[in-house]
């Protein structure tokens, strides 16, 4: 070919942009992965805008197939009616469809018919409701039919007879009548005549019966004319004189018959259980010298329980002969109610003039009132020294006066009577900060025989003081040298923390007591008998701190030993950088961080006379061995080192700084060693150099 737009590529072509040949021959979109024939704008993987030719088969994922067998088209499903596809098999015969009659139900007259299909579409059951016909109109009476004809006279009949009649009074107010009892020929007539109407009633307005009379309907009234109730003694418009109902008793002794007389209630509405049932009663009982008088009032409980027989009513209160009331009964055996209020008040008359006190009723509280029942402030006493209440409940608050009505002090607990308040108990103090109206609280407690007194004390600011009544502070414990406070001990370990300005807390005989103290200034922190001190195992990050000095005193050690060969100690150790964890526990979440160090089990096992730089942790047990390492030489493939127990080993890393001087010094005496022998040899090599020199001269 001789066209200059030819070009003959051999090998891979690399294109980092779109394609495009001819005006739209090719393109090849490399932004979106398509390929376009007769188009620039592909839609697809592969766009063609025209014709495209397959010459043996064409596939479209795995369920469409085209021509994949000559001449046939292959897909999962259809979709549509298929009306367009031509020469399609016919397929096979269904199953014939059934039709049966299900059931037949006569409806209502003027209902519509109707026909439902209770089966399916292959196999229908039709069931039929078919409506009653409307009722039809009445037929017509048919004619009467016609008279028989007359029979023969019979004979004459015996004579009729009337009998002896009876005669009966009826009545008053009814009808007289005369009836047959006998028969049409032998007839007895009975006669009823009513007896003539009532006279008109005498003066006697009673009804009499037997010794008793009675009147079943009225009032009745005595001293008026128009009584009220059914018994009224007495009139609205009488306005001179006393009217009196007086009830006569018996004569007999009260030991005999306590009670004289009185008025009974009842509203039992079955008279055998009057006195049972529904009944209340006022009753004049003699006092115990047959002279005096008592009034008893009774009530009926109720009867149930009893199967209906009734119980007797019961005393319920009693004014004697003294004028002393008693109030007996109820559900927790007394009860006195008042009514919309009230007052309770009592005066009595000693030397000291009229004196007294009382209760008024109000609402849902009651208030103290003086002898005269008029309200006032401080003037009934609950209890005395002598007579004391058992218990006093509250279900909110007790108050025991305003926070300005008085100086001194207010008072809860147990007293004595040779001290000025209480012994044990809480003491609410007024004092004149801001002017008489601010409060301290003191708790007091009493040690028999030994001391009492306040023991903490809270501030008008809410400063708490235990053995100071002053506190400076929001908690400010002040006892001398046994100013400290502890806590625990804690369930899980029985650990022990004193706090506190104090002497030391701790003993060699106790491994649960540690102690966080200041002595003139200085803070002590330790750990309990043989115990640790652990710093950020929990949480936090680095420890920073400003002091130096660790206790070296040589009175403090004995058993000295000089360090040999302490730098082949040194060479037996694995320097490291690598990432940590903070601790071993599970629940560990802070960070690893980077650090350069050794390990504790390389030191124990390459380096023992180090072993003593080596802390193991709680319950380890390490082997005899060094553990083989999974792979040899690959140090971030740890050996198993469970014989080490769940807690981390610790190593002393100042214990290394006496072999790193050491093993300086070993080097420093070796390169000595070795400078004098440098020395030597040098001076060799000068002799040497000059007898060289010498010989040099003698040969020239």
């Amino acid at each position: 070919m001789t066209d200059t737009n030819h070009h003959v590529l051999t090998g891979k072509v690399d294109i980092t942009s779109n394609l495009l040949v001819g005006s739209s021959h090719l393109f090849v979109d490399t932004n979106n992965n398509r390929v376009g024939l007769i188009t620039t704008n592909p839609d697809a993987g592969l766009h063609v805008n025209s014709n495209a030719y397959v010459n043996t088969d064409l596939r479209v994922g795995s369920q469409i197939e085209i021509n994949a067998t000559a001449g046939r088209v292959k897909a999962g499903s259809f979709e549509g009616d298929g009306s367009l596809l031509e020469n399609v098999p016919a397929g096979a015969d269904g199953a014939a469809a059934t039709i049966a009659v299900g059931t037949t139900t006569t409806g209502a007259a003027g209902t519509s018919a109707s026909v439902t299909n209770s089966g399916t579409t292959s196999a229908a059951v039709f069931d039929f409701v078919i409506p009653r016909g409307d009722q039809g109109t009445a037929g017509t009476n048919g004619t009467n039919g016609t008279n028989g004809t007359n029979g023969t006279n019979g004979d004459d009949g015996a004579a009729a007879t009337i009998g002896n009649p009876t005669i009966t009074t009826g009545l008053a107010g009814t009808e007289a009548s005369v009836t047959n009892s006998g028969t049409s020929s032998a007839a007895v007539f009975d006669f009823v005549i009513p007896r003539g109407d009532q006279g008109a009633d005498g003066t006697n307005y009673f009804t009499l019966s037997g010794s008793n009379i009675y009147r079943t309907t009225g009032n009745v009234g005595i001293g008026t004319t128009e009584p009220e109730t059914i018994f009224q003694i007495g009139s609205k418009a009488q306005t001179t004189g006393v009217n009196y109902l007086k009830i006569r008793g018996n004569n007999v002794s009260a030991s005999a018959l306590p009670d004289i007389c009185g008025i009974i209630f009842n509203n039992s509405d079955i008279a055998s259980l009057d006195g049972l049932r529904g009944e209340s009663k006022i009753i004049n009982e003699r006092a115990g010298n047959n002279y005096g008088s008592a009034l008893a009032f009774y009530t009926n409980p109720t009867d149930a329980g009893t199967g209906g027989t009734g119980v007797d009513s019961v005393k319920r209160m009693v004014i004697d002969e003294n004028g002393d009331l008693s109030v007996v009964g109820g559900i927790y055996d007394t009860k006195f109610k008042l009514k919309k209020g009230g007052t309770i008040c009592r005066e009595y008359t000693t030397g000291a003039g009229d004196l007294g006190a009382g209760l008024h009723f109000t609402e849902d509280g009651f208030f103290p009132t003086d002898k005269d029942g008029n309200l006032s402030n401080g003037v009934v006493n609950l209890g005395s020294e002598s007579y004391r209440f058992d218990s006093l409940w509250a279900k909110d608050s007790v108050y025991v006066s305003d926070y300005h009505e008085h100086g001194g002090s207010n008072f809860f607990g147990k007293r004595h009577t040779a001290i000025n308040g209480i012994l044990a108990g809480m003491e609410i103090e007024n004092t004149t900060l801001g002017g008489n109206y601010s409060q301290k609280v003191h708790l007091r407690s009493h040690h028999y025989g030994v001391s009492h007194g306040r023991r903490l004390t809270v501030i008008e600011n809410g400063n708490v003081g235990i053995g100071t009544e002053s506190p400076s502070y929001k908690l400010h414990v002040s006892a001398g040298n046994d100013s400290i406070t502890y806590y625990g001990p804690n369930s899980s370990w029985g650990g022990i923390l004193a706090v506190g300005a104090a002497s030391d807390k701790t003993s060699w005989a106790s491994s649960v007591i540690a102690q966080c103290i200041s002595t003139n200034g200085n803070l002590h922190l330790d750990s309990a008998y043989n115990r640790d001190i652990y710093m950020n195992y929990y949480r936090g990050n680095y420890i920073r701190h400003h002091g130096s000095g660790v206790y070296s005193d040589d009175r403090l050690k004995s058993e000295e030993e000089f360090i040999t060969n302490a730098t082949d100690t040194l060479l037996k150790l694995s320097p490291q950088k690598y990432l940590k964890r903070r601790t071993l526990r599970e629940d560990e979440l802070r960070d690893p961080i980077i650090e350069t160090g050794l390990m504790a089990q390389d030191i124990w096992y390459d380096a023992p006379e180090l072993r003593h730089l080596v802390h193991p942790g709680d319950d380890a047990n390490p082997v005899d061995t060094k553990p083989v390492a999974p792979v040899d030489g690959d140090i971030q493939q740890d050996p198993d080192y469970s014989s080490w127990g769940p807690n981390e080993a610790c190593v002393n890393y100042d214990g290394l700084i006496a072999y790193l001087i050491k093993s300086n010094q070993e080097i420093y005496q070796e390169l000595q060693s070795e400078k004098n022998k440098v020395a030597t040899m040098e001076l060799l090599v000068a002799s040497l150099v000059k007898r060289v020199g010498d010989l040099e001269n003698l040969v020239i």
